[in-house]
């Protein structure tokens, strides 16, 4: 079973957003240090326990107010 009920995907690119978002979901465990590992993307993830797990960039965006608009992917 997967430990992720969702998994947000936030970069520049749509394309490589939605790729990694899409593998990464599939990774379980490994979905936040993978996406950590590629510059210029940051995710934010639910668990099944419905609690919120960030990438380290991630509460930066959203203090800056880049979350939102044409460069969110979800799956």
């Amino acid at each position: 079973m997967n430990k992720w009920l969702s998994l947000t995907v936030i970069g520049a690119d749509m394309v490589e957003v939605d790729v990694h978002a899409a593998t990464c979901l599939a990774m379980g465990e490994l979905a936040l240090p993978c996406i950590e590992s590629v510059p210029g993307l940051e995710a934010y993830a639910i668990d099944r326990a419905l609690n919120g797990h960030g990438t380290a960039g991630f509460d930066a965006l959203c203090e800056a107010g880049a979350v939102g608009g044409d460069h969110d992917a979800a799956v």
